[in-house]
């Protein structure tokens, strides 16, 4: 009897915790695997990069970082670490850029708390490394970089977020986190304002705080910098633009920019609606569009005029300052004409899908590269001859169906992955495309699932009668199903044979028209 209590407890608390993503900020508290203090790097340059700080509330917080050293400790032999020190206010938010950096430099820095965070103060600190971006004068500099979204926790007893120590292990001087880094609208589809969503920013903090000291993502995030779009599901799924729900937009994104897009470049700071940003990093350039604030399909727009003038103007500097350079333009949704949803990606506005393209052909732009996300799996397609999307995506999430032949050349696809990334090696000769991906198979994940709906069965006949009352086959197919679900949530995807190597590997030689 005293077991059967036990089990009925133990399911509800897993019924809540699925359905409740606000129970996640209990581990926030410091005595679970979470932190509720972290640190993300954000907008890299040669010379500086910005970091975002959160903790519980107000509390004093100083920043020391100086080049590393060989033993990866902070020391002040020669005077040579500098501080910082920062006032958090009741939000416990603030966004700091470390400046007078030396280009290509590797750098550690150490975030302490004056204030005790849990039970032993140092536990919350944090402390980081990470390497400033080669000088933009140096013709023979070659980065790596990364690139992934769609950022979907599972349960709250497995581990979550796996692919982010993996994308980790590659190194990359960057990371492109192309959107849905919080699924606001899964699974209890927050997204409704009838449920607090746009009025209730609690919710929002406890997404983005959770996600930030998820541990994997927390040990990225502070060392690797990333620069964040967001898409859809961190206001609700297929959002089809502000214009359609103003207030839950604004309130959306208005938090996604204080938990995450704080530390991204800003070329306007006095016109807050605009997310859209670029930056150099070594022989590239790359514009980072925003697909959601000024869609509107009703129009067949995307990005709005206005993106597309900033779009232009920025491809005729880089063509101006070197047309051999390799030009990156970065989107949250997919271009190709493949994929089967019109709705979503740039299908559904083929009228500035195909003024973006033109301007290409029109301009004669070479070495130009699109990056996307989004789509749930891998798949590299051919948009003009020699202009190709690289679409990647989950770094944590199911993944659909292949889409099969269209309009555009596929050149590389795959699915069945739950864990998808690329990196990008850029030097003087080209760019060399890495894709990886692994995770369960799309026929386990179906096991999961049936593994969950056998659980809630139990439950159900937990609560209204004697759970043990089932028949011997039907019990067996619910120990199996539980059994595969906790050691396929318990299983670590870093330790995957899939991911020691690339899935597939593609080279773009880069064009130099004349000798410069």
């Amino acid at each position: 009897k005293s077991y059967r209590h036990f089990h009925q407890i133990l399911m509800v608390i897993i019924f809540i915790s699925w359905f409740r993503p606000e129970i996640n900020a209990l581990y926030l508290s410091g005595s679970g695997p979470f932190q509720f203090t972290s640190a993300v790097l954000g907008s890299i340059s040669a010379h500086g990069v910005s970091v975002s700080i959160a903790a519980k509330g107000a509390m004093n917080v100083s920043v020391a970082y100086q080049v590393l050293k060989s033993n990866y400790v902070l020391t002040d032999s020669k005077n040579t670490i500098k501080t910082m020190d920062i006032l958090l206010g009741d939000s416990g938010m603030a966004t700091v850029r470390l400046e007078n950096l030396k280009p290509a430099t590797k750098y550690s820095y150490l975030v302490t708390f004056s204030t005790s965070v849990a039970a032993n103060s140092s536990k919350g600190d944090i402390e980081g490394i990470f390497e400033t971006l080669p000088s933009p004068e140096d013709l023979n500099a070659t980065i790596r970089f990364a690139s992934s979204s769609c950022a979907q926790r599972r349960l709250v007893w497995g581990k979550t977020f796996s692919g982010f120590e993996l994308v980790k292990r590659q190194n990359p001087t960057f990371f492109l986190f192309l959107g849905d880094i919080i699924y606001a609208d899964v699974p209890r589809g927050l997204g409704y304002s009838g449920l607090g969503f746009g009025k209730n920013d609690v919710l929002y903090r406890t997404e983005y705080l959770t996600v930030r000291s998820e541990p994997n993502a927390r040990r990225l995030f502070s060392n690797v910098p990333t620069f964040f779009q967001f898409d859809d599901h961190e206001i609700y799924n297929d959002m089809p633009g502000r214009i359609f729900n103003p207030e839950v937009f604004d309130a959306a994104v208005g938090n996604w920019k204080t938990y995450i897009g704080s530390v991204n470049p800003v070329i306007d700071e006095y016109n807050d609606t605009i997310k859209y940003y670029y930056f150099q990093a070594g022989l590239g350039d790359f514009f980072v569009l925003d697909t959601k604030t000024f869609r509107n399909p009703n129009k067949q727009q995307i990005v709005g005029p206005r993106q597309i003038k900033q779009l232009h103007q920025w491809l005729n500097n880089s063509i101006a300052a070197d047309p051999s350079r390799f030009k990156f333009i970065i989107s949250p949704v997919t271009l190709t004409r493949n994929r089967p949803e019109r709705h979503e990606g740039w299908n559904c506005c083929s009228k500035e899908r195909n003024q973006v393209l033109s301007l290409l052909q029109s301009e004669g732009v070479i070495n130009v590269v699109f990056i996307t996300g989004d789509t749930h799996k891998p798949g590299i397609f051919e948009l003009l001859p020699n202009v190709y999307e690289i679409g990647v995506s989950p770094i944590d999430a199911f993944g659909p169906k292949v889409w099969g032949a269209g309009q555009d050349r596929t050149v590389y696809e795959e699915t069945g992955f739950t864990t998808s990334f690329a990196t990008y090696t850029l030097g003087p000769r080209g760019l060399k495309v890495e894709i990886f991906g692994g995770g369960y198979h799309v026929s386990i994940q179906i096991a999961v699932i049936i593994s969950i709906f056998l659980g809630f069965y139990i439950l159900i006949r937990t609560l209204l009668k004697d759970a043990f009352a089932l028949s011997p086959g039907a019990c067996f197919a619910l120990l199996s199903g539980l059994l595969l679900s906790l050691a396929l949530f318990a299983d670590d995807l870093s330790n995957s044979e899939s991911f020691h190597r690339p899935r597939f590997a593609m080279e773009v030689e880069r064009v130099i028209p004349y000798k410069l």
